[in-house]
């Protein structure tokens, strides 16, 4: 790409320790329908233990429109915004180094926004097992292309029926510049950029491609125990962002609050059930107050219609003691 050419989209991969999926990854957005003065990639290494620098570096040799950065580990935020900082595109795109993409996905984002004039473009994507086979989809792609306003939207993701993911999304960089970028130094940051978004834009198209491809490692999601055993800080962040989403609907989007009082509860249940028992004690502040907050709320939850039936029957059982009920609970599994 010459110096002087400014690509449309800028498509930023964070990578930390994927030496077995990066250059799977890196080749499918290069392999890409659009011509290659029209994007960019931005590969940032976050400061990577195993090879997945030196293959970055060794595929930048023949990707003439490719950039790598390397850093020192600050997360997969940290990165991110690295990249958008030196990203040149109107447009960013993201990908994660462990999953790839369609050869057409950039197109049909582009095109889903100069057809439909949506400030955000979506595809939709594939749940892809270890062993090759699909999983269940996390969201349901539309049948056919779907305009939605920004406040359906959220109310879509309060729901857990949207698609949080900006790994599926083409968006304006000066928008999410604007928003402050990524939080750092926490998970479930797309979520949190999302409220940042969400009041100052206008619509986005969800289309039924199903251009981008999840792979699911079992070392890699933020919901998995690490080998020291450590509890996910993904379960508490998401209730931060809860209890966020509580007062952008408190201060923008009064209408919805039942939908954000079943997401702080589905996600605060989800918390106590994941949770190790151990560590389900008084001196926990943040456990206790998940339990308060859980028993004070339960006529509230049983009136909410947006909670199941069988979220309900948990909260009951859950809410009087957590710990004895996650004993219970885990006895009967192991002995029946």
């Amino acid at each position: 790409m010459a110096d002087n050419a400014m690509p449309k989209i800028s498509v930023i991969v964070p990578v930390y320790n994927t030496s077995a999926y990066v250059s799977r990854c890196i080749d499918s957005i290069y392999a890409q329908s659009l011509s290659k003065d029209e994007f960019e990639i931005i590969a940032v290494d976050d400061g990577s233990t195993d090879d997945s620098g030196k293959i970055l570096d060794r595929i930048v040799k023949n990707c003439e429109n490719m950039t790598v950065i390397h850093k020192e580990n600050g997360g997969a935020a940290a990165a991110r915004n690295e990249g958008i900082r030196a990203a040149r595109g109107k447009y960013l795109a993201f990908v994660d180094s462990d999953d790839y993409i369609s050869y057409d996905m950039l197109t049909h984002l582009l095109e889903g926004i100069n057809k439909y004039h949506t400030d955000i473009s979506c595809i939709s994507r594939n749940e892809e097992a270890e062993d090759g086979s699909l999983l269940a989809d996390v969201v349901v792609p539309p049948d056919n292309d779907k305009i939605i306003g920004m406040e359906d939207f959220f109310e879509e993701l309060l729901l857990h029926r949207g698609d949080a993911s900006f790994c599926t999304k083409l968006v304006k960089k000066d928008d999410i510049v604007a928003a402050g970028m990524f939080p750092e130094g926490t998970s479930n940051e797309d979520f949190y950029l999302w409220l940042k978004l969400i009041p100052d834009l206008r619509s986005m198209v969800i289309m039924p491609h199903r251009d981008y491809t999840v792979y699911y490692r079992s070392s890699s999601t933020t919901r998995s125990f690490s080998r020291d055993g450590a509890f996910p800080r993904a379960f508490a962040d998401v209730i931060v962002n809860s209890r966020h989403a509580a007062r952008l609907v408190n201060e923008r989007f009064p209408h919805l609050e039942l939908q954000s009082r079943r997401f702080m509860l589905y996600n605060m249940l989800d918390y106590l059930l994941h949770i190790p028992i151990y560590k389900m004690t008084g001196d926990n502040k943040f456990y206790v107050t998940v339990r308060k907050f859980i028993r004070r709320h339960i006529p509230a939850a049983i009136r909410n219609p947006y909670l199941k039936g069988r979220e309900k029957l948990y909260i009951l059982l859950m809410a009087p003691s957590p710990r004895l009920a996650r004993i219970v609970h885990k006895f009967l599994r192991e002995h029946l």
